[in-house]
């Protein structure tokens, strides 16, 4: 059977585990190749905050390698802006409705928070194979006590 690859990639847990690896940023074929020698990808998701929407690479991921962009706005509370934004929530709903509506085979994380965990298994349950692929610096070890469930990737 084919393989195919839907990719939620949070991009800021990509850049703060490569904060001084701007060359990786120019171009993610090192990112996607790999998962090109196993199969297609169907569908390639980049959540950012919404002030990352005029950077360059979020320009080269959409244009180059054809990612849909979500953007994430800061949480709200009442009348008060949070800085914190919404990409884990906003990758987390997408992630679920696809997993349960959509036949790809395989769900790629990127990114190693531990906010994601819950997407792995429910992906697990649905039968989806699974890999997380973050900067060692990034990824939370709770990943690493799933075993053999999820693939987890990792480099500097």
């Amino acid at each position: 059977m084919k393989r195919t690859f839907a990719i939620f990639l949070d991009y800021v847990n990509l850049e703060r585990g490569l904060p001084d690896r701007i060359e990786n940023f120019r171009d993610f074929s090192w990112l996607l190749d790999p998962i090109l020698e196993k199969g297609s990808i169907l569908y390639g998701f980049c959540f950012i905050p919404e002030h990352y929407l005029a950077r360059a690479p979020v320009m080269q991921l959409s244009h180059r390698h054809q990612f849909q962009i979500i953007v994430c706005p800061r949480q709200i509370e009442g009348v008060i802006t949070k800085d914190e934004d919404t990409v884990d929530a906003k990758l987390i709903d997408l992630a679920r409705t696809m997993i349960e509506h959509d036949d790809f085979t395989d769900l790629v994380i990127i990114s190693g928070d531990a906010d994601l965990l819950p997407l792995a298994e429910t992906a697990k349950w649905h039968r989806k194979r699974v890999t997380v692929v973050s900067p060692k610096r990034a990824l939370s070890g709770r990943f690493l006590d799933l075993g053999d469930r999820v693939d987890v990737q990792t480099f500097e």
